[in-house]
């Protein structure tokens, strides 16, 4: 659930705090209580925040200059782990306002977030045709 939000700045989410342990299996060592996204760094300090141990991941990789991407190759070749797929990876819907209040909301931003038509794609293939969600 979301803990805290500052626009552009932060989002924390944390676990739900009425959620009871029933079975060790359903809240296992090593899952995180909290998950903390620290919004609109620069490519660069997100890499060195990782670096320094403050960050876990950096997001934004695609704005790394080619000396970063260089540097980062050399010291950390085994640690390094790259994705050139541009795309949203989270969207966060405020669903108390319009449109996402209302389900018919949703075809307003699918649209937007779909622009290579994959979505459609699924829907019109047929039985015996294979073709990938992603």
């Amino acid at each position: 659930m979301v803990a805290a939000y500052r626009r552009g700045r932060l989002l924390k989410l944390v676990r739900n705090p009425h959620f009871r342990v029933w079975s060790q299996d359903a809240q296992p060592d090593g899952y995180a209580d909290a998950i903390v996204w620290k919004l609109g760094h620069a490519p660069a300090a997100q890499a060195r925040a990782v670096e320094r141990g403050t960050g876990d991941v950096a997001f934004d990789s695609e704005g790394f200059s080619p000396g970063l991407v260089s540097e980062l190759q050399t010291r950390y070749a085994s640690q390094l782990r790259g994705n050139t797929l541009a795309r949203t990876t989270y969207m966060f819907l405020n669903t108390r306002l319009p449109p996402f209040n209302d389900v018919r909301g949703l075809p307003t931003v699918l649209p937007v977030h779909d622009p290579t038509g994959r979505r459609g794609r699924l829907e019109r293939s047929g039985p015996g045709e294979s073709t990938s969600p992603c």
